[in-house]
């Protein structure tokens, strides 16, 4: 009877071994499940990056040739915190305008003949006490500013 005692208490440790596992220690099987789900992690943050990355490049290239490809931005300065003027290229016209808290405005249309920054002309002093000039406008006093500037 001792026989099959120990026939049926090996049995039962076998189906039990059948039943939990190969008989491994249970860290291994949670590294092993830790290591999985590190590793699925890895190759979704990879996925997103790219993805990532694929859609800067997709702007980049809709920027360039997209139908806003004629406007470029020729020069920025800042004026203060919440004022600056743009030189801009249109279509082969440019533009000075400036920027504020009320909004954006056309300021000068400047005729383009070279590479170089346009000249202003003076406008004459019509007060007779050689005080300022009120004909002068905001636009040429700008230009004559940013020419003294550069």
């Amino acid at each position: 009877m001792e026989m099959g005692l120990t026939n049926v208490i090996s049995a039962g440790s076998t189906m039990t071994n059948a039943v939990l596992g190969s008989g491994k220690p249970d860290s291994v099987s949670t590294f092993g499940s830790i290591l999985r789900l590190g590793g699925s992690l890895l190759i979704v943050l990879g996925v997103l990056l790219a993805v990532v990355w694929l859609l800067r490049q997709w702007q980049r290239i809709a920027a360039k040739t997209g139908p806003l490809a004629s406007l470029r931005l020729i020069e920025s300065r800042s004026l203060g915190s919440k004022q600056a003027l743009y030189l801009v290229e249109c279509e082969g016209q440019r533009m000075l305008l400036g920027s504020s808290p009320a909004g954006l405005s056309l300021l000068s249309s400047i005729p383009q003949t070279s590479s170089s920054p346009p000249t202003p002309t003076p406008t004459p002093n019509p007060t007779a006490n050689g005080g300022p000039s009120i004909s002068t406008s905001f636009a040429d006093t700008l230009i004559r500013a940013i020419t003294r500037a550069t």
